[in-house]
């Protein structure tokens, strides 16, 4: 969305409006001023795997070093577990085959279709009987990412829409108790278990959003800060199996040398100026080294 985090602000101070007591419509408060909040008063919780699909090795190592980096800037950083990801996973693709791909298919009328997508919008317009027969079998030729995505498919029905839903509450409301019964303010976790991935890779690599994907569940702010370039050395090292999502992956990594590679911070609802006091922190601390990923368009390591 932009080359600093300071543009990040603007954008999102821009988006959240003056405040306004008259205001008809949300948002209710004003965004506070990031640069007034204290870091060295905050905790942040590590999560470097999320248990659902490994993250790549300049991945681990850019999400320890921007550990390192906030904790130089006199911040907390402690290592944390928390409820079992695999279920903001689940809730994520229940919800979004919630219509069976009624929305996609609206969308699409009379428009060239990637494949891509029309495999997607198949398997969505299916009933649960089909899916459920061909995540089984997915699941009994090794193709486990995609079996678990499918097996979210099919149901289409307003009572299991909202048990979603409520499963969704409840999932954001454990979270949030845990993050704050183990006194945390924020969580730093990798931003993609892969390296940018090639174009045509997004059908098998669904499973490995999900580091992202979590904060649209849990519907926090969470923003990305470039940490570092993958190095020639971190060749893939995940073992090769049969698995569509972990053969793309594998993929990812080969030939990967030079890419950026970034972290996410993320706080609980409504601390989008904690979010970026941190990301402003963690940035500061990063971008004159040698390996930060500069854009072509600031080439300058002395430039903002």
């Amino acid at each position: 969305m932009a080359r600093t985090s300071a543009d990040i602000e603007l954008g999102t101070r821009i988006v959240f409006g003056e405040f306004d007591a008259g205001r008809d419509g949300p948002p209710w408060a004003p965004l506070a001023d990031a640069r007034s909040i204290d870091v060295s008063a905050l905790r942040v919780a590590l999560i470097e795997d999320d248990g659902v699909f490994p993250v790549h090795a300049a991945g681990r190592r850019a999400v320890t070093e921007a550990a390192a980096q906030l904790r130089a800037s006199g911040v907390a950083v402690d290592a944390w577990t928390p409820p079992p990801l695999i279920q903001a996973q689940e809730i994520f693709f229940h919800l979004l085959s919630s219509d069976r791909g009624a929305e996609i298919r609206r969308q699409l009328l009379g428009s060239p279709v990637d494949p891509r997508i029309a495999r997607l919008r198949f398997f969505a317009a299916r009933g649960r009987r089909f899916n459920t027969v061909m995540a089984a079998l997915l699941r009994a030729f090794g193709q486990i990412g995609a079996a678990d995505m499918l097996s979210c498919f099919g149901h289409g029905d307003t009572d299991h829409y909202w048990r979603t839903v409520m499963r969704q509450q409840s999932f954001e409301e454990r979270f949030r108790n845990m993050l704050r019964a183990d006194g945390f303010d924020a969580v730093l976790m990798p931003a993609f278990a892969t390296p940018a991935y090639r174009h045509g890779q997004a059908i098998d690599l669904g499973v490995a959003g999900t580091y992202a994907s979590l904060w649209n569940v849990l519907g926090w702010p969470a923003g990305i800060v470039p940490i570092t370039r993958i190095r020639a050395e971190e060749t893939p090292t995940r073992a090769a199996t049969g698995d569509r999502a972990v053969r793309a992956a594998i993929e990812c990594e080969r030939d990967a040398t030079g890419l950026p590679v970034a972290v996410q911070i993320a706080a609980p609802l409504w601390q989008e100026s904690r979010v970026l006091a941190l990301m402003h922190a963690l940035e500061a601390r990063v971008r004159g080294r040698p390996d930060f990923p500069l854009t072509p368009i600031t080439p300058d390591s002395t430039l903002g």
